[in-house]
C-alpha cells in the first residue's frame, strides 16, 4: 500500500481545464490593461497613486461611498493620530463584531478608502464594523512605520472596540505583500538577514510561541503570493492553529478586490456538483391531471430501469395509488405525524406540474435549511417557473444526475448528502435502501467534472410570527416562503389597518384590503396582479405591496433583500382578526390585533462563504453554454405573460 501524505492539496485546482473561460478572458484583459499603462516603479509611488484613484489602473476606479465615517486612533508616536474609514452594516442588523482592515499595495499604495466597496459588503454579510488603517506609506514612510500603524490600531481596538462600537475586536486580515519592487521602497538600505526578522516577514516567526486565531488563506493560482500562501498556512498548521487554505483557479493577484459586477451573465448562475451519485429522489406530481399522471408513470420506471442505485420518494397517498402499477418498490413517509426528516434525506427534488407544483416542493422543507436542488418539469396551466418540457426527461435528468462528475471516478460512494438514508434508521422499514452506489453503474456519456448543470438559486423569505409588547411572548418557529406571505382581511367587512416598519423603522399606517411581501419568484403571482413590480429572480430584493389600499398614494415598493420588514395589526382595526398565508397555506391560528409578523430574507451563505439556503432550482443550459443562450425568464415574460403584448394582435 502506498503512502498516504500527511498534507494533501487537490491537484486539479491548478489545472488550466478548471479555470472557467470566463477567467480566462478576465486575467487577460488585465494583462492587456498592464502592458499599456506604467510600472508604479517606473512613475513613483505618489503618481501610481493618482492614476489608481482616477482609474487608470487595473483595479477599477475607488467608489468612496457616503455612509462611511471617520475614526482617529492615537499613534505610539505623541501628537500623532491613525486615520481610519469604518463602514457599519446598513441593512439594519446589529453588528456583532469589528473587522480590523489592512489594504493591500504592498505598503506602498492605496489607502484606507480604496475599498469601501468590498468593505460594504463584508460588513452587510457578516454583520461586522470594518475599521480600515491608513497607515503611513513607503518610500515617504518607510518599514516599520506602516506595521507599526496597524499593530497600534489593531490593540486599541482590542481595548476600545466593545466602548466605541457595543462589540468586540474578532478579525484582522488583508491583502498587503511584500515583492520584489516593493522591497526597494518598503525595507530600504536593508540586508538579507535584516529581512529575515519576523516583524518583516511572518514566515520566519516562531509561531509555535503564540496563541494563534482561525486563519484565512485565500489565493489563485495565477497569484504571485501562491508559493506564500501554501506555506504559511502548513506554518499556521503546524503551530497548532486552525488554517483554512482556499485555493481558486486562474485567479490572479488581488482577485477579490475586482467587483461583482465584473462577473459575466452565467457566472449569475451556480453550478451543481456532486460528491457521489444522488441517491435518494423525491418525485412529486400535479394531482388530478390524468396528462401528468401518465408522464409520472414514465418518468418513475425510467429512473428504476436506467438508475437501479437511486431509490425514488413518493407523498404517501400517490404511493398507495401507484405502487400497484410498478415492478419496483417506491418509498414514503411524508406526513405531519413522520419523524421522516426530508432534509436529511432527499438529494434532488423532481416535480411534474405547475408553479403550485413547485410552491408545494418547497413548502415540504418551509422549516429547512438549505433545500436539495429542484428539477421542475412544467406540465401545469401557466408553468412559468418550469424550466423544462417533459419530452426532455432523460437528458434533463441525465444532465442533472452526472452534472460535475468524472468519469475516472470509480471510488464507491454513500450518498451524495450527509443524511443518506440507512438501513439502521429507527423509520428503515419506509425508507430507501443504503446499497453504494457509483458513477461506473451509470451508462452512457458524461459530461465531464468541469461541466456542470446551472442553478438559479431562487430566495426565500424567512417569516416569524410574535406577540407585540415590551417583552416578546411566545414566537412561532421560523417558517420559509418561496413566493410570499399575504395579510388579508379575509371575510370581515371593514379594511385591515397595518402599522407597517421597514429596518426597525415606522413607514406609515397602512389601510388596505391587505399586504403582500413577496421575493423576487413571488413577483409575478398576486403581486402582480395587485399593481406591484416585476422583479428579475437574481436581484436580491423584497416587495411590498399594498391589495387595495384606500390611498391612491399608496405605491408598491422594492427594498433591498437584507432589510427587515415588520407588519403589525393595529389597535385602531375594527375586525380584531385578520387572515394570513404562507405560500398559499392559510395559518390555523388567526393574526390578531397587536400581533406581529417579522419578515427578511434567508440567509443565503454562511459566515464561510458557504451556500446553504435558498432554492435552488435547475435551469436548462449546462455551465458550458454560449453566454447568449435564451434567459428562461425573459421567455417567460414574453410566451407566458405576454408582456407589453401589443392590443388587438393575436
Amino acid at each position: 500500500m502506498p503512502l498516504q501524505s500527511d498534507l494533501v492539496l487537490d491537484s486539479a485546482k491548478f489545472h488550466l481545464k478548471n479555470v472557467s473561460q470566463d477567467t480566462k478572458d478576465f486575467n487577460e484583459g488585465l494583462l492587456k490593461i498592464g502592458s499599456q499603462i506604467p510600472k508604479w516603479w517606473e512613475v513613483g509611488a505618489q503618481r501610481y497613486r493618482e492614476m489608481r484613484q482616477n482609474g487608470e489602473t487595473p483595479l477599477p476606479k475607488p467608489t468612496h461611498l457616503p455612509q462611511a465615517q471617520t475614526l482617529k486612533v492615537p499613534s505610539r508616536d505623541p501628537g500623532r493620530d491613525i486615520p481610519c474609514r469604518v463602514i457599519k452594516p446598513q441593512n439594519g442588523q446589529a453588528s456583532k463584531g469589528v473587522f480590523c482592515h489592512m489594504h493591500g499595495g504592498g505598503w506602498a499604495l492605496q489607502d484606507e478608502a480604496s475599498q469601501d466597496e468590498l468593505l460594504e459588503y463584508l460588513a452587510d454579510t457578516f454583520h461586522f464594523t470594518a475599521i480600515s488603517v491608513g497607515y503611513r506609506l513607503a518610500p515617504e514612510h518607510p518599514f516599520p512605520d506602516g506595521p507599526q500603524d496597524c499593530h497600534d490600531v489593531a490593540e486599541w481596538l482590542v481595548d476600545n472596540a466593545e466602548r466605541h462600537f457595543g462589540c468586540p475586536l474578532v478579525v484582522a486580515g488583508g491583502e498587503g505583500e511584500i515583492m520584489s519592487h516593493y522591497q526597494a521602497v518598503v525595507l530600504p538600505s536593508t540586508t538579507a538577514e535584516q529581512r529575515t526578522s519576523p516583524s518583516a516577514s511572518p514566515m520566519y516567526a516562531n509561531l509555535k510561541a503564540l496563541k494563534l486565531p482561525p486563519a484565512l488563506f485565500a489565493v489563485g493560482t495565477e497569484d504571485c503570493l501562491l508559493d506564500d500562501s501554501l506555506l504559511m498556512s502548513a506554518k499556521w498548521q503546524v503551530a497548532g492553529g486552525r488554517g483554512v487554505l482556499k485555493i481558486y483557479p486562474g485567479g490572479a493577484h488581488g482577485f477579490c478586490l475586482f467587483p461583482i459586477g465584473s462577473k459575466t451573465k452565467r457566472q449569475d448562475l451556480l453550478a451543481l456538483k456532486w460528491p457521489s451519485p444522488p441517491r435518494n429522489v423525491l418525485l412529486l406530481k400535479k394531482k388530478h391531471a390524468p396528462n401528468v399522471d401518465a408522464a409520472f408513470l414514465e418518468f418513475l420506471r425510467h429512473v428504476q430501469s436506467s438508475y437501479p442505485s437511486t431509490s425514488v420518494v413518493l407523498e404517501r397517498d400517490v404511493a398507495e395509488q401507484t405502487q400497484h402499477q410498478l415492478d419496483q418498490p417506491v418509498y414514503t413517509q411524508i406526513d405531519k405525524q413522520s419523524n421522516f426528516r426530508l432534509a436529511d434525506k432527499i438529494d434532488l427534488i423532481v416535480t411534474l406540474g405547475g408553479d403550485g407544483t413547485i410552491l408545494h416542493a418547497a413548502s415540504l422543507f418551509s422549516r429547512s435549511a438549505p433545500v436539495p436542488p429542484v428539477l421542475s418539469f412544467s406540465m401545469g396551466t401557466l408553468g412559468f417557473l418550469g424550466e423544462w418540457r417533459f419530452s426532455e426527461y432523460k437528458r434533463a435528468f441525465r444532465e442533472v444526475f452526472v452534472s460535475g462528475a468524472d468519469t475516472s471516478n470509480e471510488v464507491v460512494h454513500q450518498g451524495a448528502q450527509a443524511g443518506v438514508m440507512r438501513s439502521d434508521d429507527e423509520d428503515a422499514q419506509n425508507t430507501p435502501s443504503s446499497l453504494p452506489s457509483s458513477w461506473s453503474t451509470v451508462r452512457g456519456k458524461f459530461m465531464g467534472h468541469g461541466r456542470h448543470a446551472r442553478i438559479l438559486l431562487r430566495n426565500r423569505l424567512k417569516v416569524a410570527v410574535t406577540a407585540s409588547g415590551p417583552v416578546e411572548t411566545e414566537t412561532r418557529s421560523h417558517v420559509f416562503a418561496m413566493n410570499e406571505v399575504i395579510i388579508h382581511r379575509g371575510s370581515d367587512p371593514h379594511l385591515a389597518i397595518l402599522d407597517v416598519f421597514v429596518g426597525g423603522r415606522f413607514l406609515t399606517e397602512a389601510v388596505a384590503d391587505g399586504m403582500i411581501i413577496s421575493t423576487p419568484t413571488g413577483s409575478t403571482a398576486y403581486s402582480l396582479s395587485s399593481g406591484g413590480s416585476i422583479v428579475h429572480p437574481l436581484v436580491p430584493s423584497l416587495l411590498l405591496t399594498p391589495i387595495c389600499p384606500r390611498s391612491l398614494s399608496f405605491r408598491p415598493l422594492v427594498l433591498p433583500a437584507n432589510t427587515p420588514i415588520t407588519l403589525r395589526l393595529s389597535e385602531k382595526n375594527r375586525g380584531r382578526q385578520v387572515d394570513v398565508s404562507i405560500d398559499g397555506v392559510k395559518l390555523d391560528e388567526g393574526f390578531s390585533v397587536g400581533m406581529e409578523i417579522n419578515i427578511r430574507a434567508e440567509d443565503i451563505r454562511d459566515e464561510l462563504g458557504n451556500w446553504t439556503g435558498g432554492v435552488p432550482s435547475i435551469v436548462r443550459a449546462h455551465a458550458g453554454a454560449d453566454a447568449g443562450s435564451e434567459d428562461s425568464w425573459v421567455g417567460g415574460l414574453n410566451g407566458l405573460l405576454k408582456f407589453n403584448y401589443p392590443m388587438g394582435e393575436e
